[in-house]
């Protein structure tokens, strides 16, 4: 981080990433706890495995549906009123449904946080390119999103440790208190008129590829979103439900496996930077292919030991953590030219495809067990690697080699 190329401080810089690290892994935090949390709601209210899927589907729905009111509010607050009033959005909400205590609270739990990552990650997003230069940028990037699975992960221990004694409500209530403490440290580290245009490198962009392939692209992640959510979203309620983990067993291997992807998230966006927009794909590829294949392995589980399914839990969880960075890094290498156009349409499938998955996985480990669930998120990964595979055959190559 101290080669941060930046248009501030370097240590102005540094607080400016790190801050919204903060904003980012309390969102994450926000949303992630819901699926640790969905065993004892379905004890507690009477709920389905899909109603409570429905919870973080509506996260993500609203994440997704609420970019362009995001971005503009983002605008019309500024950046650091905006970070501090997503922050107090969850505080509102989590000590809302706290107190109530009913699962209709939790849909609009789901709908007004998902609401508020929505400017997080749009103003986060801002602040750090505000005073990053483009060369240094990834690097900035990729650890602002890191905090991500090292808080979720955190989270999975602390709820396995402590739900059986202190219930659900009283975890919402410190997901409240402690978004208080990341809207503090927002108003002191984010400058007051964080500039909403990036730091220059000066470099001109090329023209933009046939819009075909960023349709094709956006399809893709939808289906990767879509099958790799699982991993995140089901792994403590498929731990504790179909391997018959105890809570405290359960909290330790979900947050374990999320935490080491933080840095496996990094080691490998790392050396995919260094491999260049060509071989980008095909880290991407490999990723996809292995959390399809680890999915497909999952859905035999009746036949397998369980130390060889947390292998494949654990590889499914870190290549979701890393294809989640580096595939929206590399659609502003394939389609240089139109990086709002493209970027829109990706996380438009992204959040499309984090919408549907946990309320379709939940539905169909109700009605037909985990491994129809794990079946169905293995051939939606496998089918997005067919298209990645052909957008790198046609596209790719053909613009690397020009």
């Amino acid at each position: 981080m101290g080669e941060i190329e930046t248009k501030e401080s370097g240590s102005g810089a540094l607080r400016v990433v790190i801050s919204s690290a903060f904003v980012i892994a309390m969102g994450a935090v926000s949303a992630n706890t819901m699926g640790y949390l969905v065993p004892d709601l379905m004890d507690d209210l009477g709920i389905s495995r899909a109603a409570a899927g429905l919870i973080t589907g509506l996260f993500f729905g609203s994440t997704g549906a609420g970019a362009f009111t995001a971005g503009w509010l983002v605008e019309r607050l500024g950046v650091r009123r905006a970070l501090v009033t997503a922050s107090l959005t969850v505080t509102v909400m989590a000590t809302s449904s706290s107190l109530i205590g009913e699962y209709w609270i939790l849909l609009f739990y789901g709908l007004f946080c998902g609401f508020a990552y929505s400017m997080a990650t749009i103003g986060t997003n801002v602040a750090v390119s505000s005073v990053v230069t483009e060369r240094r940028r990834g690097v900035a990037m990729t650890t602002k999103t890191s905090f991500a699975p090292f808080f979720s992960g955190s989270s999975a221990i602390l709820v396995g440790l402590f739900i059986d004694d202190v219930g659900w409500r009283n975890v919402l209530i410190v997901i409240a208190v402690l978004s208080v403490f990341v809207s503090l440290q927002t108003s002191i580290n984010i400058p007051k008129r964080a500039s909403t245009q990036a730091a220059k490198s000066g470099k001109r962009e090329p023209s933009a590829p046939a819009p075909k392939v960023v349709w094709v692209y956006g399809v893709s992640v939808f289906l990767s979103s879509g099958g790799g959510s699982a991993f995140f979203l089901w792994i403590v309620p498929y731990l504790k439900q179909q391997l018959e983990l105890s809570s405290r067993a359960t909290g330790f291997v979900a947050g374990g496996m999320t935490m080491s992807s933080a840095l496996g998230m990094i080691t490998i966006a790392t050396v995919s930077d260094r491999l260049g927009v060509a071989r980008r794909f095909h880290v991407i590829i490999t990723l996809t292919v292995t959390c399809g294949v680890a999915a497909l392995v999952l859905a035999a589980n009746d036949l397998l030991p369980t130390w060889v399914l947390f292998v494949f839990l654990a590889a499914g969880v870190l290549t979701v953590a890393t294809n989640s960075g580096l595939m929206h890094v590399a659609i502003v290498e394939l389609a240089p030219g139109s990086v709002a156009r493209a970027t829109g349409i990706t996380l438009t499938g992204y959040y499309l495809g984090s919408f549907v998955a946990p309320y379709a996985f939940g539905f169909m480990a109700d009605n037909l067990g985990y491994p129809a669930a794990w079946l169905a998120s293995g051939v939606a990964l496998l089918v997005a690697c067919v298209m990645l595979v052909w957008i790198q055959t046609s596209v790719v190559r053909r613009q690397t080699v020009g």
